[in-house]
């Protein structure tokens, strides 16, 4: 899937595919073709894996945030479970690694719910300096008072939820789980 991305911090233009559970090597290629909005085309574009951050690797499964966590299950009543805090663990090395990180919860009604930074917020992502305790209280953007959810959660509605590690290269890597509120 293709989408645009009008001031968003990032490239103009962006795709995610998924590879199966294959980590790409830097290096690697792929050819694929660009269609524009007035029906003329690219083919045969390749381009090549680019290195993550300050390695020589792409992003891989160390530098996933691990242990995606919606706290306030076991608290009093559906409020406090519909508001959860989200919290997690930044891998190893994340607060030297410069690498930005992006927190989005979606897919209840509305496919969009939140997401810190928000979309629209001409940045890549927060860093490891900026929520150094690796958790979000539902409706509290740490780097923009004004971004609050689209919708609040509903009791009994499958959520889902992630953490995505950007490096200055734009290589990306997510980690997601389910949250039923």
């Amino acid at each position: 899937m293709s989408n645009f991305c009008q001031g968003c911090g990032s490239v103009e233009f962006h795709t995610f595919q998924n590879l199966s559970g294959i980590v790409p090597n830097v290096g690697d290629t792929y050819t694929f073709t660009i269609k524009y909005s007035d029906g003329t085309s690219d083919t045969g574009v390749t381009a090549a894996v680019s290195a993550f951050g300050n390695t020589s690797a792409t992003v891989g499964p160390s530098d996933l945030a691990t242990g995606l966590l919606p706290s306030g299950l076991t608290g009093p009543g559906a409020g406090t479970r519909a508001t959860p805090t989200l919290s997690w663990t930044y891998p190893a090395g994340a607060s030297t690694a410069g690498t930005s990180y992006q927190v989005s919860v979606c897919c209840g009604v509305s496919s969009d719910i939140w997401d810190v930074p928000n979309q629209n917020s001409n940045t890549n992502g927060f860093t490891y300096a900026q929520i150094p305790g690796a958790s979000i209280t539902w409706g509290v953007d740490p780097t923009d008072n004004t971004n609050l959810p689209v919708s609040n959660l509903t009791v009994g509605t499958q959520y889902n939820w992630s953490v995505t590690a950007q490096d200055a290269n734009g290589n990306q890597v997510r980690n997601t789980t389910w949250y039923v509120p």
